[in-house]
């Protein structure tokens, strides 16, 4: 996997890309992973990884509220390996990258930046400030710049959905 420090200037053929805070890189992640890089070895094109640095609850967060994570970003990358994806993209998660609407972060991020192919998305993955790109509204961007996107479900082990917020609910 080759790891990018910033979306700029990229060249990449034919992208598939994921998006996602991927605290922990747990199994509803890996499927999710193992998806995109199954279809992206069916089209011929490179599947990528987008995630964000340092995690965004950080840099959201009020002072003095208490804040829990459950990787670094050694520890994402060095778990992200594991899904045979071709990229990773690490974008610097700042106060001003955070205002970016989610109209802005397709069009910049996605399309002028990745030149995004295809799309997947998590289940409860949203774009953009204040998360206000929902599926509903990535897919109005996808038909204006021409990718297709889709919506997984949700990854259950047994009765359970697995999640970054029910796994950090086990540990406390």
């Amino acid at each position: 996997m080759i790891v990018h420090r910033g979306y700029e200037n990229l060249r990449l053929n034919r992208p598939y890309v994921t998006i996602g805070v991927f605290d922990g890189v747990h199994l509803g992640h890996m499927s999710l992973l193992e998806n995109l890089v199954a279809k992206t070895d069916r089209a011929g094109g490179e599947s990528v990884i987008v995630t964000f640095d340092p995690h965004p609850r950080l840099v959201l967060s009020q002072p003095g509220e208490n804040i829990s994570y459950l990787s670094t970003i050694s520890e994402k990358i060095a778990l992200m390996e594991r899904s045979s994806a071709g990229h990773l993209v690490i974008i610097d998660f700042t106060p001003e990258f955070a205002a970016m609407d989610a109209d802005n972060f397709i069009g910049r991020v996605l399309v002028d930046g990745l030149g995004v192919e295809h799309l997947t998305m998590g289940y409860d993955n949203h774009l953009g400030r204040g998360k206000e790109g929902n599926f509903e509204r990535i897919k109005k961007n996808a038909l204006k710049y021409g990718f297709s996107v889709e919506h997984l479900g949700k990854y259950s082990s047994g009765t359970d959905t697995v999640s970054s917020t029910s796994i950090r609910m086990a540990l406390l």
